[in-house]
């Protein structure tokens, strides 16, 4: 595979300077996309989308949600950011298998979009993301967390969490692969309590 049709796993020092531009994936078929600018001392968002995704019908009747590939690259196409950085799925333990498979095939087309896109892309576990920023578990406490940073425009509602979280992630990837370590002051201190 060349270096274009991979998700590129090296670090990322140096390749952010200055001003970045960052695009943020909070993945699922809930999912939604953030692009941000700027400094992690200013960031900017340009703009924040649900993630695409498409319905089917199982043999059973049930409806099933899937990413949509070719409308998620058509989002990406005119972008040219210095990184897309998404959150890792991972598929907690006893989970069910028909989910778990769902999981797999979410990141799967997510993977595919980066690599037919060419721009550097960079998979981080919820965990890393939310530690660097001191950004709390809770779902609505981050959506709150984000506001306070990027203002509540695009996620105004508590159903809105999954946007606050890519931009969050957009943020960790210019905090964490071109800029100085966190500020706890802007990152927002004591968020867990």
């Amino acid at each position: 595979m060349g270096d274009a049709a991979r998700i590129d796993r090296r670090g990322f020092a140096g390749l952010l300077c200055g001003m970045a531009c960052v695009i943020g994936i909070d993945p699922g078929v809930s999912g939604a996309i953030v692009k941000l600018t700027g400094t992690l001392s200013a960031p900017v968002l340009q703009w924040c989308h649900d993630l695409p995704a498409y319905a089917e019908k199982t043999g059973s009747g049930k409806t099933r949600r899937y990413i949509d590939g070719p409308a998620l690259l058509k989002i990406l196409k005119p972008e040219k950011p210095d990184l897309i950085i998404c959150e890792r799925m991972i598929a907690p333990p006893g989970v069910a298998s028909n989910t778990a498979f769902s999981m797999g095939a979410t990141m799967g087309a997510l993977q595919t979009v980066f690599a037919l896109h060419g721009a550097r892309a960079r998979l981080v576990v919820s965990s890393v993301w939310k530690r660097a920023l001191d950004c709390p578990a809770d779902k609505e406490s981050a959506r709150l967390m984000a506001g306070r940073l990027l203002g509540f425009e695009h996620w105004p509602f508590k159903r809105d969490h999954n946007r606050a979280e890519a931009a969050l992630i957009a943020l960790y990837g210019i905090s964490a692969f071109g800029q100085k370590p966190i500020n706890h002051a802007i990152a927002g201190e004591g968020e867990g309590e």
